[in-house]
């Protein structure tokens, strides 16, 4: 009932993706497998309609297919008559999203893209996938991640439909390695790896059967998948990722409290330290939890009854944090910034903003207010780049919590750092940059940055 209520189903249900009709033919598939060997052929016309629908979800439906139409004897025509269904299928298919999308394996990829793999890439895909604010599963549906526990018992004790299922897991996992837009590309979190939540609700099952003692710490998850799902249903603009790293929830803390979060944020598109330092916590304590489980299990059964003590302590640590904090990087495009006048850059709906240049542009007159914290005698650089005929020499004109204004000659081609005047005294301070350009002369403001 939770794994229903809650993301991603309840998300994609809500909106109009093709991943629930993923997920419902893997379901149709798996039960068609298990069905007479009269009905198991009717698993591959499912497999065709869904690839058709989607090509990426045929690495989950045509394993399934064929662990449905496998012989149950060792015949060589019975052998190829399967065979020449599966690939009538495929075909079809494959016909269908030449037709559609103009490429059978959907532009702009093909076979040798997959095999081309970039260590970095593929280990920020992967990581990304599992731990990812904005496009991965453990912010927006942590039961979900922690059925993959079960997916050894799964494979321990399910028949071939669901081994085969796992395997198409497996696949489109791979498939990902390679891609820039693993991450969704503009959609709700995990849109990929949601046609798999029949196979992981089938292993968080057999994880209850036999329920390890560490899982009784359970409690612990539920005031964040809860809070997740509620916000994604009932704000679904809050559920798009715009690829640039940000994570809803990290934007309005940094808008309520003026201060910078991204440091508390472990995005895969834009790495930081909290992209390493999270996902090794996650597993250390779950290793800590299976080894108390293993040793007392009663103490993580008392975690779990301890849980709404331990958010409020862990969301008092959290505001304390931000409150004291001092700022070393501020982006400038960021929730917290105060933007009279301007666009973001890249553009809204530029594909993949993360591949690019991020700031925020300003033409003539306009201008930023950054709120920043600052230590005693601190340095404060601007970080960003003139365009058009700002390049031939325009001003800053910076001004210290509303103070009068200092102006700062600027002019050059490509990426500059600004150093500006800075208050010798620290503690709270508000910024203001305003740009004064010649006529069509535009800068984009990347970064605030406080040298240590």
């Amino acid at each position: 009932g939770l794994a229903v209520a809650f993301a991603p189903l309840a998300t994609y249900a809500s909106q109009i993706w093709p991943e629930v009709l993923g997920a419902l033919a893997v379901a149709g598939g798996l039960v068609l497998a298990g069905s007479a060997v009269s009905a198991r052929a009717a698993a591959v016309g499912v497999a065709a309609l869904a690839a058709a629908v989607e090509t990426r979800l045929a690495l989950f439906t045509f394993p399934i297919a064929a662990a449905a139409c496998w012989p149950t004897r060792r015949r060589t025509s019975a052998f190829l008559a399967r065979a020449a269904l599966l690939g009538a299928a495929a075909l079809l298919a494959l016909l269908a999203a030449r037709f559609f999308l103009g490429h059978a394996l959907g532009a702009p990829r093909s076979l040798a893209t997959l095999f081309q793999l970039e260590p970095r890439r593929a280990l920020l895909a992967a990581g990304g996938l599992l731990f990812d604010p904005a496009g991965g599963l453990a912010f927006a549906a942590p039961l979900t991640l922690l059925a993959l526990v079960g997916i050894g018992r799964l494979l321990r004790r399910g028949g071939m439909g669901e081994r085969a299922a796992v395997l198409g897991l497996g696949l489109t996992v791979f498939a990902l390695l390679h891609s820039v837009e693993w991450y969704g590309g503009g959609s709700p979190p995990a849109r990929y790896l949601m046609a798999s939540l029949p196979v992981l609700w089938l292993a968080a099952g057999l994880l209850l059967q036999r329920p390890p003692a560490a899982l009784g710490a359970l409690p612990l998850l539920l005031p964040l998948a809860a809070l997740s799902s509620w916000t994604l249903v009932t704000r679904p603009h809050l559920s798009i990722n715009e690829g640039n790293g940000r994570f809803w929830l990290g934007q309005l803390l940094a808008g309520r409290f003026h201060t910078d979060t991204r440091h508390l944020t472990p995005s895969f598109l834009v790495p930081s330290s909290a992209t390493w330092l999270f996902p090794l916590g996650v597993v250390l304590g779950v290793a800590l939890l299976w080894w108390l489980g293993r040793r007392q299990p009663a103490a993580p059964r008392l975690l779990g009854r301890l849980s709404p003590a331990l958010w409020l302590l862990a969301m008092a640590a959290c505001t304390l944090h931000l409150a004291l904090r001092v700022d070393r990087v501020v982006e400038l495009e960021d929730a917290q910034v105060q933007h009279r006048g301007g666009t973001v850059e890249p553009p809204a709906g530029t594909w993949s903003t993360y591949l690019h240049r991020r700031g925020w542009r300003l033409g003539n007159g306009e201008s930023v207010l950054v709120p920043l914290r600052l230590a005693a005698g601190s340095r404060v650089v601007l970080v960003g780049w003139l365009s058009g005929p700002a390049t031939q020499g325009c001003s800053v004109t910076v001004a210290w919590d509303g103070g009068p204004g200092v102006p700062l000659a600027v002019a050059g081609e490509g990426e500059g750092r600004l150093e500006l005047p800075t208050p010798a005294d620290g503690g709270r301070h508000t910024l203001e940059i305003t740009l004064s350009a010649p006529a069509g002369g535009e800068a984009v403001l990347d970064r605030l940055v406080v040298p240590r």
